[in-house]
């Protein structure tokens, strides 16, 4: 599955990359990663995903002249939203920044294990344990 690339970040970045305007990113399938099952802690054996808990939305991409940190401190109206933003020095100066928009599908939102997980992640001060 491909999507375009700038999704839910309407805010415009910083300093623009020059680019082609049309880009997308593909969705691996969710069968292709292992994740650690039920007996995970005693046998250490990961298991084949069997269904994705997060769709993506969609990846930016943007240079700036400082580390851009904090690109989800404003409010997502309402949805569970996931972003990882991979920071990477620039050439010549200034970083880059690749975030990827995901967001939480109907069957994770259904299921009592993921949705509990989620809420905890979510509402856990701890970052050492996220």
């Amino acid at each position: 599955m491909s999507r375009k690339l700038g999704g839910p970040a309407e805010q415009s970045p910083a300093r623009p990359l020059s680019a082609p305007a049309e880009h997308v990113v593909t969705e691996p399938p969710s069968c292709s990663f292992r994740v650690r099952g039920p007996r995970y802690l005693s046998s250490k054996a990961k298991i084949p995903c069997d269904w994705a808990g997060m769709r993506l939305l969609g990846c930016d991409l943007w240079k700036g002249g400082e580390r851009m940190e904090h690109v989800a401190a404003g409010p997502a109206a309402g949805k569970d939203l996931l972003l990882i933003n991979f920071q990477c020095p620039a050439k010549g100066g200034g970083s880059v920044s690749v975030v990827l928009w995901w967001v939480m599908t109907e069957r994770a939102a259904e299921d009592a294990r993921f949705t509990g997980l989620w809420r905890r992640f979510m509402d856990s001060g701890d970052d050492k344990w996220r």
